[in-house]
């Protein structure tokens, strides 16, 4: 046992020692080192909590059938919106391609006998209250600031 005591006494201390041992001897590093130790309990409890999240999530991870039963679960759960998002784009695309053939020169009164359809009143109330509670964000944020 003295032989191992000499070996560590006789090793030359290297300048990252010097520095660490210099680190030590000031107040403020003595204060946090303490600080730590007094936290290492919080710590360890926490470093378990992820150690187990970890775990459970490699597990899920590894599992086909897991991984396949959350993929279902998504696409049920996001099913009805991406209907709605494709008719969406499929009649977007089929008003553009309308709208592209379409040559009709409008008049005002041509104008005028389109406000009077529903559908484009029901839009037009649409893009009013969409712009009214634009303006009133708008509002909000400037006075916000």
């Amino acid at each position: 046992m003295p032989e191992a005591t000499s070996t560590i006494d006789t090793q030359p201390v290297t300048a990252y020692q010097e520095d660490a041992f210099e680190l030590l001897l000031k107040p403020e590093n003595q204060e946090a080192l303490r600080v730590i130790v007094e936290q290492l309990p919080k710590l360890a409890s926490v470093l378990r909590l992820f150690g187990k999240l970890y775990d459970a999530a490699e597990e899920i991870l590894s599992d086909g059938a897991t991984l396949g039963a959350v993929e279902e679960l998504v696409k049920e759960k996001t099913s009805p919106v991406m209907a709605k998002y494709r008719a969406l784009t499929d009649a977007y695309r089929e008003a553009k391609v309308r709208a592209e053939h379409d040559r009709t020169q409008f008049s005002v009164f041509g104008v005028l006998r389109l406000l009077k359809d529903p559908v484009v009143q029901e839009n037009l109330r649409l893009i009013s209250a969409f712009l009214a509670v634009q303006s009133e964000r708008k509002a909000a944020e400037s006075t916000g600031r």
